[in-house]
């Protein structure tokens, strides 16, 4: 078997990923320097959506350490930021303020509240518990399938069962979700 460079130059030094890593890291700093530079790229593009994860989870990071040191919830989806905490409104109001003054670029909406709509969810905290049920927007259909002439039948079936696999996995108890096993009866029994 013949020695080669790149096995030697892997094993060479005494942590390799992470000497790869702070490569590739220096890299992207680089390049998201350039890209604010001239303020942004090309909307939907996978290149900007992988450089924007970046930058947000850079820009979140003080915010991200703060909800792990007290035991909160922190989730992000694209530009949705969802957390939980403890705080009186002023308190996280000012831990907002501070994580928002770390760049002027990124600008936020907050909303304080008992119960939100979260992406496809509803969360609600009930007396320090976590209620979450499905969210169904106002302005949909409620029963009405979204059927195509040219899909065929298993395609109609997966539209169900993946409705109802999204209700197991979102409901936070089984009153929601039999409401959400109902509402897919009624669903088939209209269409």
């Amino acid at each position: 078997m013949t020695k080669t460079n790149a096995y030697q130059q892997i094993t060479s030094g005494v942590y390799p990923l992470t000497d790869d890593l702070h490569s590739v890291l220096t890299l992207l700093d680089d390049l998201l320097k350039r890209i604010l530079l001239i303020k942004g790229g090309a909307m939907g593009s996978p290149f900007t959506m992988v450089l924007a994860n970046i930058y947000m989870l850079e820009w979140a990071q003080k915010l991200i350490q703060y909800q792990n040191r007290h035991h909160e919830i922190y989730g992000r989806y694209i530009g949705d930021i969802f957390m939980t905490t403890n705080l009186s409104k002023e308190d996280i109001l000012k831990e907002l303020d501070e994580t928002i003054k770390t760049d002027s670029n990124v600008t936020i909406s907050t909303t304080i509240s008992q119960s939100l709509e979260y992406l496809d969810v509803t969360i609600e905290n009930n007396n320090g518990h976590l209620k979450i049920s499905i969210y169904h927007k106002s302005a949909s259909k409620p029963y009405i399938l979204p059927y195509e002439s040219d899909q065929t039948r298993h395609i109609h079936a997966n539209i169900i069962c993946t409705a109802l696999v999204q209700a197991a996995r979102s409901c936070s108890n089984m009153e929601d979700f039999d409401m959400e096993r109902l509402s897919m009866e009624m669903i088939l029994l209209y269409n």
